[in-house]
């Protein structure tokens, strides 16, 4: 049987930080993909807190996790899915495992990451082991979302078809009423300007500047150049938010095009594992980060743009959220604005110091 005659070897790849009830409930979903050929990776990102006690208790059916009243969430998570499933821990940092082991017919592999590398840090480690372990692609899936049954089946056939290095879903919030994402458009997506929802009946699939990091399919070749090219998968710098963004400019930059499959369906909870939008860590990321992309992927006059553009439309935000007294997230703005004009990267100091921060 030939590559073209088989499904290809995909490897879905879960971050966990504090957060081990979605984490299984994005599990019952996808234990029940059509997909012929998939394994799991679980990476804890040192959460501290028995996640990944948790997780191995559900997997032995030792434990239930409530579904939310969501339609779409307790469609795709009840009933729960048979026990047990077979698991592999792995803990790199500790044991110094570096995935030699024979995972032939084990599911879903635990990876304890050691300590807390950010959304890219933990996913680099997911997509090392897989890659290692010989899959042709990975699938990165927020662990606060939940997949239809077919959506990696979708994924993969838009990937094969149209030759896509990167294939991304359509991202609807957790009650299924409302879009979230079905592509981008660049540099529209860094001046706020959102893309216009694509007339889903018209093609199963269209071109994005990105794929929505909550849901995307990425191919190994563009791993493999991307590792040889700059050490790394998602580059870390940016810890969470936009590294998704970066990892497609990439792709683009060498020829490699990434699409929105449009029967790919996931149902998204809002960033929850990473405190959802009205957390201070959310926009100090999304401002610093913004800025780094402009920097490296922007020509000079759309980068003379954006920065004319968007300092004058933080300082706005800034002002109203005065008015508005939401004070912790105008710091985080304007240290966002601060680090990313000198060139701060990685974690941000205030990271987890503030009460409303996770």
């Amino acid at each position: 049987m030939n590559w073209l005659e088989r499904d290809p070897l995909v490897y879905i790849i879960l971050l966990n930080w504090k957060s081990w009830k979605d984490t299984i409930l994005c599990l019952e979903s996808v234990f029940r993909s059509d997909y012929l050929n998939y394994r799991v990776i679980v990476c804890d990102n040192d959460s501290q807190d028995g996640s990944l006690d948790r997780i191995k208790e559900w997997a032995e059916g030792r434990l239930t996790v409530e579904t939310p009243d969501h339609l779409a969430l307790r469609r795709l998570t009840i009933p729960p899915v048979h026990k047990p499933i077979p698991y592999l821990e792995c803990d790199p940092c500790r044991s110094g495992d570096t995935g030699a082991a024979d995972v032939v017919g084990i599911p879903l592999t635990l990876i304890q990451v050691g300590s807390n590398l950010g959304f890219t840090g933990g996913c680099n480690v997911g997509m090392s082991y897989a890659l290692y372990q010989g899959a042709e692609y990975v699938f990165l899936l927020n662990n606060d979302a939940c997949a239809e049954v077919d959506t990696l089946s979708q994924l993969v056939a838009v990937a094969r078809e149209a030759d896509a290095a990167i294939v991304g879903s359509r991202v609807l919030d957790d009650s299924g009423t409302r879009e979230i994402f079905s592509g981008a458009s660049w540099p529209a997506q860094l001046f706020g300007i959102r893309a216009v929802s694509q007339k889903i009946n018209e093609k199963p699939y269209w071109p994005s500047s990105y794929a929505n990091g909550c849901a995307m399919l990425i191919r190994r070749d563009v791993l493999d150049d991307r590792l040889a090219e700059s050490r790394h998968y998602f580059d870390p710098s940016y810890f969470m938010y936009c590294e998704e963004v970066d990892l497609c400019r990439f792709g683009w930059s060498r020829g490699y095009n990434c699409l929105i499959a449009r029967d790919a369906i996931i149902f998204h909870g809002g960033a929850r594992s990473s405190g959802g939008g009205v957390n201070p860590r959310c926009h100090y990321y999304l401002t610093r980060n913004r800025i780094r992309l402009a920097n490296r992927w922007l020509s000079l006059p759309w980068k003379m743009l954006f920065h004319a553009y968007f300092i004058p439309s933080r300082l706005l935000l800034q002002a109203a959220r005065l008015r508005r007294r939401r004070i912790q997230i105008l710091k985080a703005v304007g240290s966002g604005l601060v680090d990313g004009y000198t060139g701060v990267n990685g974690r941000w100091k205030h990271h987890g110091y503030s009460s409303s921060v996770k």
